[in-house]
């Protein structure tokens, strides 16, 4: 049995985090910093909605970057002003079951009390009231990375890690060795054969399993877990420019799983599972953009099919049991079926839509569609086409109809959120991501930027631009060549105050029409519109066409009078004007 810790806590300086590291990794144990939590709670990752403040690494792709070399090492732990991780897992040859609390503590004595005892291992003491107990990988069984194996039972192994002595708790507290438990003092034990059995599944086998233990014998979280690790384990990785709507799409699903008594995963449970899949992403998300997203898919995502898991082991065609079913057959006809049945074939269609997709709605209700970066106006389209390959696809080509079609459009849109009148004044969408034009930070396109323009262009900080800068000097005069650039940086930035507009005058062949096909070249043709000021005075349905645009650039103005200036004058001076379709109400 395993009695009350009550060695007390020793305040601890930076340079004995730096001499903890440099010990483990002569164990041969990788390390790789971790976040420390303030004394407010409040996680040195900067985000607000960090779920485990003090106990996730600090940096992208950190199992790439975990290492036993000694000057990374020093360099790292210097300061002493973050936690130590222990990288886990079959690589590692180590695998950690973390108790948790009073919960853990009472399942691990009912364990010991029907199998027998634990052997003497490394044990780390958690200042939150858990064990940490130190086993060897085995070579005849896959251990996971799984949150509530069993009530209070975690383990840390394949793409997991461990905060290690002496880390700071959020709670303030420092983690420390059991007292003669020590890797200084005693070696990792094998774990039981009985644990192995109730935690682990052959090296052969895929995903994370049970053993063989009933899925009766197991919590219901437990197994909840269990299916949605093995969901997530099968999403692909994704590459930069991509891996913000593949988040949120497995996000979505994740927040879909669910128990036949309404059990869901913790908001915790799925930025772990999301913290793995992403780590598997070339380069990975930020912690901090992870989240941001999981948190989007919460708050704004399309309500998806439930993912429910049984314990009734109820038997499908082929013999495989309901819970065996739901990681490998939720795409299948008898998904499809059910959720008809439940939800009837206009969401069904939608959700499945939904699920991979992104939209969103500008103020007259068309529908527009997230593509390479930016909302294409093909979302009406684009869904007309979808609903009648998913209809092939699942065999319902017969329910298939223009009015079905109009329905699935109609269901989505309603849900969509509406595109921005105005982004951020600071961003700039460039083909290459997002561009704070104040930092020159660029950041990975999002479905969560509501905007229809990306300038046709990448950014690059080292690009330098001779033949133009000729070009500017040679045809503006002396005292005008800054104003060309303001030109170009006022077009191509959202914020629009200087309530200008402007006209190039000349002879002819003096480089205006070189420099406006220049200007249309970088913001791109399809960013703009050419009406000219009598089209605008005169064509009440000319505004609308404004919608969306970042410059009306005309190259010529007509010689017959202008019979007003009032949609002008707005225009320039940042008013609100109204729009009309052609044929929309």
């Amino acid at each position: 049995m395993h009695q009350a810790d009550t060695t007390s806590d020793v305040r601890l300086t930076g340079n004995k985090i730096l001499s903890a590291a440099l010990d483990y990794i002569q164990l041969d144990w990788r390390v790789i910093p971790v976040h420390r939590a303030d004394a407010s709670g409040r996680c040195s990752c900067g985000s607000r909605e960090c779920n485990s403040p003090g106990k996730h690494p600090k940096g992208m792709g950190w199992q790439k970057r975990a290492t036993t070399d000694q000057n990374q090492v020093e360099k790292w732990f210097a300061e002493g002003r973050q936690n130590i991780g222990i990288v886990c897992g079959k690589e590692a040859g180590l695998w950690v079951l973390d108790v948790d609390g009073d919960a853990g503590r009472a399942t691990l004595k009912r364990l010991e009390e029907q199998h027998g005892g634990l052997p003497s291992t490394v044990i780390a003491v958690t200042p939150g009231g858990g064990l940490h107990f130190f086993f060897q990988y085995p070579e005849s069984r896959t251990v996971g990375n799984s949150v509530r194996v069993l009530p209070g039972l975690d383990t840390r192994s394949d793409a997991g890690q461990v905060v290690a002595v002496p880390s700071q708790h959020p709670n303030g507290g420092f983690y420390h060795w059991r007292e003669r438990r020590s890797p200084a003092e005693i070696q990792i034990a094998e774990a039981p054969q009985w644990l192995l059995d109730i935690i682990t599944k052959p090296a052969n086998s895929s995903g994370i399993g049970n053993g063989g233990v009933p899925d009766e014998c197991l919590s219901e979280h437990a197994l909840l877990y269990e299916r949605a690790t093995a969901y997530a384990r099968k999403a692909k990785s994704s590459a930069k420019g991509n891996r913000n709507q593949s988040a949120f799409g497995l996000a979505g699903h994740l927040l879909a799983f669910q128990m036949e008594s309404d059990l869901r995963l913790t908001e915790s449970e799925i930025v772990n599972l999301m913290r793995t899949w992403n780590d598997r992403n070339d380069p990975p998300l930020s912690d901090a953009e992870l989240q941001s997203t999981i948190k989007s898919a919460g708050n704004n995502g399309t309500a998806r099919d439930r993912h429910i898991v049984s314990t009734n082991a109820k038997r499908l065609k082929g013999g495989s049991s309901a819970t065996d079913a739901n990681a490998d057959e939720l795409d299948t006809p008898l998904r499809v079926r059910h959720s008809i049945e439940c939800h009837g074939e206009i969401r069904t269609i939608a959700d499945e839509i939904t699920s991979r997709e992104r939209f969103a709605v500008d103020v007259a209700g068309s529908l527009f569609r997230y593509d390479a970066g930016k909302y294409q106006p093909n979302g009406d389209r684009f869904i007309k086409r979808a609903v009648k390959q998913i209809c092939k696809q699942w065999g319902i080509s017969s329910r298939w109809s223009p009015r079905l079609t109009r329905n699935v459009i109609e269901y989505i849109a309603t849900d969509s959120p509406e595109l921005w009148e105005q982004p951020p004044d600071q961003i700039v969408n460039v083909r290459n991501g997002l561009l704070d034009i104040t930092t020159g930070q660029l950041t990975d396109h999002s479905p969560d930027h509501l905007s229809v323009v990306q300038l046709p262009v990448e950014f690059d900080s080292a690009a330098t631009c001779p033949e133009i800068k000729s070009f500017v000097s040679t045809v503006f005069p002396d005292d005008s060549v800054e104003l060309a650039w303001q030109i170009v940086g006022w077009v191509m930035a959202p914020e629009k105050s200087i309530q200008k507009a402007i006209l190039l005058i000349g002879g002819g062949g003096n480089g205006k029409s070189t420099f406006i096909r220049l200007l249309l070249n970088f913001i791109g043709a399809e960013n703009t519109v050419a009406l000219s000021l009598h089209k605008l005075e005169a064509d009440r349905f000319a505004v609308a066409k404004l919608l969306g645009k970042v410059a009306n650039v005309c190259a010529d103005l007509p010689t017959s009078h202008l019979q007003g200036t009032s949609i002008f004058k707005a225009i320039t001076g940042g008013d609100r004007i109204a729009g009309e379709y052609k044929f929309k109400p």
